[in-house]
């Protein structure tokens, strides 16, 4: 079996690093720790050298920054669910048209709506079995790689055409089987009809979604499978009556180990029938699950889609390449993203993770490497912007670099302290002054302790949410001085809505 690739993704090094650190500071050998069972295998297999690929040249550009404390320009509603147990550790968050911001995180088993100062939950529709025992479509590496009803892999929610898209991967390691990944689709409207859709497969690591505005396609990335990462679509109205909300997967307590056996041998032939045929692939109209005919290495992560070159943009976590895949010519390019200059502890090597793009350039984080990175699509050439983690007085190694998104012309980003300590942050740097060799940026401070930021949106408004991970919660950000609205035909949220 090939060694396991959990701790090169960004969340579940974070955990690896968490353990490392309690240990080595009673003076613990990290190979001595892990043979005797303090570290899983994930950790183990982050000492494995990354594949290498050609350095790209760089230019460094030096921000000018000012760091402001967040109240100055926001006021804020922090929006619990009532049960955050059920709502995971918030990574993702998106607005809909309503003006609502919805969330995601690992372990959920429930999407939550933050609107005003109140949350509600939506439960993800999986079959119950009652007395809190549900069917189990993933494996967890927190129970050993047993089988789990949540899943450890939440990474990304996004928002097309009157609904929120759902990301669900299960478990993050090579070798797994009956572990699923699972799009789910909720109307944004009352009341709120949620339609499932798992991919076809198994254990191929779910993580990232994009809205290809142009044909009203919702794209997803898997990070594994049989041959490396994949791309995929379904239409933006979804399933239709294929929509396998209730799917019984097995893992019913009240059953025998072979009764669920044949369980979950019916839902993966289920599963595997909602796979496009030929003919339902060359029409594009059908209730199925396209499969695009590409196939990259291991690790794609998250995606954007670029109407101004009708491409589908993704990294991937375990090499420095950024993939460009062409809509129209079904045709995959590559472009190598520069060497970091991270020096922390070897057992952590930089990650590209969040990714956005506008007109003319693509935009990522850099994980653990505590940057970011713009590529210029005309010239091909990149640049790199150090986040200012110095003005939060902290050394790096707990503090990531970890979402972002574009609005107009700032470039968003969050800063999450994997501690839950002081240090997390939000910030802005504009893309023209970046362009322009001059970049300038805003990095908000002064949060207190009890958070660590990851995802981020902003409404055409101009509110900011938050995914703040400790509880499920939605951080709710109002600009005290509101910003013209953009708005355009659809969005609700500009002259008021529920």
């Amino acid at each position: 079996m090939r060694p396991s690739r959990l701790s090169r993704h960004p969340h579940a090094r974070a955990s690896c690093k968490r353990s490392w650190g309690r240990y080595a500071a009673v003076g613990g050998s990290f190979a001595a720790l892990t043979s005797a069972g303090l570290f899983g295998a994930g950790c183990a297999s982050a000492q494995a050298p990354a594949a290498t690929v050609p350095t790209a040249p760089v230019a460094v550009a030096p921000a000018t920054w000012t760091e402001r404390d967040w109240s100055a320009d926001f006021t804020a509603t922090p929006v619990r669910p009532a049960n955050g147990f059920f709502a995971g550790q918030g990574l993702d968050v998106a607005f809909d048209q309503m003006g609502a911001a919805w969330g995601i995180g690992e372990f959920a088993m429930q999407a939550t709506r933050a609107k005003g100062d109140a949350a509600t939950t939506h439960q993800l529709p999986i079959k119950a079995y009652g007395n809190w025992q549900w069917t189990k479509p993933f494996r967890s590496l927190l129970n050993g790689g047993q089988r789990s009803e949540s899943s450890d892999l939440g990474e990304s929610v996004i928002y097309a055409a009157g609904a929120v898209w759902i990301a669900q991967g299960g478990g993050q390691d090579a070798g797994l089987t009956q572990n699923h990944s699972i799009l789910t689709r909720i109307s944004t409207t009352a009341p709120y009809t949620a339609c499932q859709i798992p991919i076809p497969g198994d254990n191929q690591h779910l993580i990232g979604l994009a809205h290809d505005t142009k044909r009203n396609r919702v794209y997803f990335a898997t990070s594994e499978g049989p041959d490396g990462s994949n791309l995929g679509w379904v239409k933006a109205g979804g399933l239709g009556p294929r929509c396998q909300n209730g799917l019984d997967y097995g893992g019913n307590p009240a059953l025998t180990a072979t009764q669920n056996a044949a369980l979950a041998v019916a839902a993966q032939q289920t599963i595997d029938g909602l796979r496009c045929t030929s003919a339902q692939d060359a029409t594009a109209t059908g209730n199925c699950v396209h499969v695009e005919p590409v196939s990259m290495p291991t690790g794609a992560a998250h995606l954007a889609y670029d109407a101004a070159s009708d491409s589908l943009w993704s990294t991937n976590w375990a090499d420095r390449v950024l993939r460009q895949y062409e809509l129209a010519s079904r045709t995959l390019l590559t472009h190598t993203a520069p060497e970091s200059p991270y020096t922390g502890p070897a057992l952590f090597g930089a990650t590209p993770w969040q990714i956005a793009a506008n007109a003319t350039h693509v935009f990522m984080t850099e994980y653990n490497g505590h940057r970011l990175l713009s590529f210029e699509k005309a010239t091909g050439t990149w640049s790199a912007i150090e986040t200012p983690l110095d003005l939060l007085g902290v050394d790096g190694l707990d503090v990531q670099t970890h979402s972002l998104t574009l609005s107009g012309d700032s470039l968003w980003f969050t800063v999450a302290d994997e501690e839950h300590g002081v240090a997390t942050a939000v910030g802005r740097v504009s893309v023209s002054g970046w362009a322009a060799g001059t970049p300038h940026g805003v990095l908000y401070s002064g949060w207190g302790e009890g958070h660590s930021f990851r995802g981020v949106d902003v409404s055409p408004t101009g509110a900011v949410a938050l995914a703040d991970a400790p509880d499920g919660a939605t951080l709710l950000l109002t600009p005290r001085i509101p910003a013209p609205a953009k708005c355009s035909p659809g969005i609700i949220e500009c002259g008021g809505g529920a």
